[in-house]
């Protein structure tokens, strides 16, 4: 789907949550094929728009349910995006 427009926030969107209903919806016990897919399209989708705090929190928080608080602090994108861009995005900068 995104491979059509690698640009297009929305079809990433929809590939995202596509992936969060998997079997219904992921859990703890959820097929290691639809958790690594799962994580590849946040990882892919994050990796292309990474300043985006929600879909951060919301793949940690993922994280944290299905694989415990040292899976979900792995994913969790402050030691990856510079404190100032991060200060940016939120609005608590003004824009550089």
């Amino acid at each position: 789907m995104q491979e059509a427009d690698t640009d297009n926030f929305e079809n990433w969107e929809k590939l995202v949550r596509a992936c969060e209903a998997l079997e219904g919806g992921l859990n703890r016990n959820s097929s290691p094929h639809a958790l690594a897919t799962l994580r590849d399209a946040y990882d892919r989708f994050l990796f292309k728009f990474p300043l985006l705090f929600g879909y951060w929190k919301k793949y940690a928080d993922l994280e944290f349910n299905i694989s415990g608080p040292e899976s979900a602090e792995i994913v969790w994108p402050l030691p990856r995006i510079p404190p100032a861009a991060f200060l940016v995005a939120n609005g608590c900068l003004p824009g550089i």
